[in-house]
């Protein structure tokens, strides 16, 4: 089984992408997050995989909201750190290949995804690194037994992808290309910059 999770918020001003808000403007970062998101799911529906949009808050379950797809299935995330979050979606996925995503890669597409899937083939776990020291993308084999490397993480620093690698130990993990997260001011510029 492909499992697909989109881990995401409404697009609601003062709740989706506050860093860079503080640098542009709350507006300014709801049309860009918009923007993202809108592209992002265009590229999750897709036979090949389910697809469910685990969100936050709680009251997301039930928000139309004209960006997500009426079709997916919507799972709370809970409450706790994205560690603890990210593995309660781990545990509710069935066995096989489990791929997160955020909403914050306007790049992102349903080739990066078959090839996030491909790669669990023949490797333990996948990465899209982020130019921040985080990731854009995670995906592992969930087997009998396994358990998910998201503990003890220092989330949203440039250590995120190396305490995640350390938690895999000697895993087979494969890579795709590093991308900008577009977190601030400065990375919406590089990603301006590398796009035209």
């Amino acid at each position: 089984m492909n499992s697909l999770f989109v881990v995401t918020k409404p697009n609601l001003m003062g709740m989706a992408k506050t860093r860079l808000a503080r640098d542009i403007g709350v507006v300014e970062a709801r049309r860009i997050n918009a923007m993202a998101m809108s592209s992002v799911m265009k590229a999750v529906v897709d036979p090949r995989w389910q697809t469910a949009l685990y969100v936050t808050p709680e009251s997301a379950l039930y928000r139309r909201d004209p960006i997500w797809p009426d079709t997916l299935t919507r799972i709370s995330q809970g409450s706790g750190d994205l560690g603890a979050r990210l593995s309660r979606a781990y545990a509710l996925a069935p066995l096989g290949k489990v791929v997160f995503i955020g909403t914050d890669m306007p790049d992102l597409s349903r080739k990066d995804l078959a090839k996030a899937f491909r790669f669990l083939n023949q490797a333990d776990c996948v990465v899209g690194p982020a130019d921040d020291g985080g990731f854009w993308l995670i995906g592992l084999n969930k087997r009998v037994g396994s358990a998910p490397p998201f503990a003890d993480v220092r989330w949203s620093s440039s250590e995120t992808l190396k305490d995640v690698r350390a938690n895999l130990g000697s895993a087979k993990i494969q890579y795709l290309e590093t991308r900008i997260d577009i977190d601030d001011a400065a990375s919406l510029n590089a990603w301006r910059r590398k796009s035209d």
